[in-house]
């Protein structure tokens, strides 16, 4: 789900959970409205076919009722069953006389509803206005269910998702800078895990412990000093993202827990690599191949996230600038930057630091053209 739908759905279920609360003439059908609309981003089809009931899209599609006895109540029951729709036992059982409506929409309802109050009478001989009433409050309550159900997965059950996105996004945007090659190596991984083969799973892990040699050889390139026990030759690149961290980042529990996350990442893949180098790659499942890719992100966002002045000084090493510390006077000479265009950075930049150089197509002008022209010679962190 795209964080556009995300957000549309989210404001769209709170609306519907505060016009039935409000208790307000057609809250009811304002309330289901927002809820297909809900639906229809969601492509939840369950609640379409609830929404299309409820707004009489099945009236055709139902019995009509004859006579109220038991065997009607039946052929209605098993129709809507056939026709998967999620109902209450309310919402099915006060549809099922015209004196309620019947099952035309809810809006119709709701101005049958209106009309009997406005004029004071309990019925106009066809319908009556507690059959109405009970469909209404009936729809309501079915309403305020689905709509808080949307509203507490999208505020709550997606949390750790889009909290992995914004990670994912910031390690994305640093490593485009600083080590494209590792951005490719993300692209295998999660090509591999899109297989049905275990030994593919296998190569998933295996791009894992490439990423972070790669991202390793660009921050820390390998010593023949050791680190105190710690060797930092060409194979121990998790020493030296460690070494990297302890000599770059800020002191304090955040460095520590930093550190104490390479190490186990080191572990974890050295584990998954000895069952993997035994020639059986069903060893390797597609669970633990999942969580090296994901723990890899997570991994490098707290290297990224801690390591300030060591990113400054890669950034420096590779002859870019940072468009968030960086002089007018040094911003103008980069391509595809105006003289209007650094003013507006600096602007910016005061209020709120860029995470990405893809902020800046949000100024006139700026398409991925003149982004990736400009990449070659600065960064943003």
């Amino acid at each position: 789900m795209t964080t556009g739908i995300h957000e549309q759905c989210l404001s769209l279920s709170r609306e519907a959970i505060e016009a039935i609360q409000s208790g307000k003439e057609g809250s009811a059908s304002l309330a289901v409205r927002k809820i297909e609309l809900c639906a229809q981003l969601l492509d939840n089809k369950p609640l379409q076919r609830w929404a299309k009931f409820t707004l009489g899209g099945y009236k055709f599609n139902l019995p009509i009722a004859e006579d109220m006895n038991q065997e009607y109540v039946d052929k209605v029951v098993q129709k809507i069953q056939e026709l998967k729709i999620p109902l209450s036992y309310d919402e099915i059982r006060y549809r099922l006389g015209e004196s309620g409506g019947g099952f035309n929409s809810i809006e119709f309802v709701e101005h049958l509803m209106t009309r009997l109050n406005r004029e004071k009478r309990g019925t106009d001989r066809t319908h009556y206005r507690n059959n109405l009433q009970q469909v209404i409050v009936a729809t309501s309550n079915a309403a305020h269910l689905h709509a808080t159900g949307i509203f507490k997965r999208l505020s709550f059950g997606e949390i750790p998702s889009r909290q992995f996105n914004t990670i994912r996004d910031r390690v994305d945007n640093l490593l485009l800078d600083l080590c494209p090659e590792a951005i490719e190596k993300f692209m295998v991984a999660y090509e591999q895990l899109a297989s049905s083969s275990a030994e593919n799973w296998s190569h998933a892990l295996t791009a894992a412990r490439r990423i972070f040699k790669s991202v390793a050889d660009s921050l820390y390139p390998p010593r023949e000093t050791p680190e105190g026990a710690r060797k930092l030759g060409e194979d121990q690149y998790i020493n030296r993202l460690w070494a990297f961290l302890d000599e770059n980042a800020v002191a304090g529990s955040d460095k520590d827990l930093a550190k104490a996350h390479i190490d186990y990442m080191g572990a974890f893949l050295q584990k998954l690599n000895d069952k993997a180098s035994k020639g059986v790659h069903a060893e390797v499942s597609y669970e633990e191949a999942v969580r090296a890719v994901l723990y890899t992100y997570l991994t490098l966002g707290d290297l990224l996230e801690f390591a300030g002045k060591g990113l400054k000084k890669a950034v420096e090493q590779s002859g870019k600038v940072n468009i968030n510390d960086t002089s007018l006077e040094n911003l103008v000479k980069i391509p595809g930057i105006s003289n209007i265009l650094a003013k507006e950075i600096v602007k910016r930049r005061v209020k709120r630091k860029f995470k990405s150089l893809e902020e800046l197509t949000t100024f006139k002008g700026v398409g991925m053209k003149t982004i990736e022209k400009m990449r070659e010679h600065c960064v943003a962190y």
